[in-house]
This record gives C-alpha cells, sequence and structure tokens, in this order.
C-alpha cells in the first residue's frame, strides 16, 4: 500500500492491526476526478465492481 500511495503522490495510511488490514484513504474530489478515476479507466475494473465504478464516475461528472 505504501507503493501505491507514493505511486499516488497522495493518501493516507491507516493500519488496523486487529484485522491486519491497511487502508489508502483519498478524500480530495480534485485528486480522485484527476488520478484516481483516470487510472481505473487505463487498467479495467472486471466483474461486479465495474458496474459500482461505472455508477462512481457518473456521479464524479
Amino acid at each position: 500500500m505504501n507503493n501505491i500511495k507514493n505511486r499516488l503522490k497522495c493518501g493516507i495510511l491507516s493500519k488496523e492491526y486487529f484485522r491486519n488490514i491497511t487502508y489508502l484513504t483519498i478524500s480530495r474530489f480534485k485528486v480522485i476526478y484527476n488520478e484516481i478515476i483516470p487510472l481505473f479507466n487505463e487498467y479495467n475494473i472486471k466483474g461486479v465492481k465495474a458496474l459500482d465504478f461505472k455508477d462512481f464516475c457518473f456521479f464524479a461528472e
């Protein structure tokens, strides 16, 4: 997750030690719209999550 955070140059990492989970939180709309959405458009999401992403992009517009 640290590599992803460094690649995107944004976000906050937090750990949940009890379940051994790391979260990357990106809350700035400008970053999501200009960086994250184009990244996932370039590397297509497959399966059910693709429908969620399509809805997410619709509302971002």
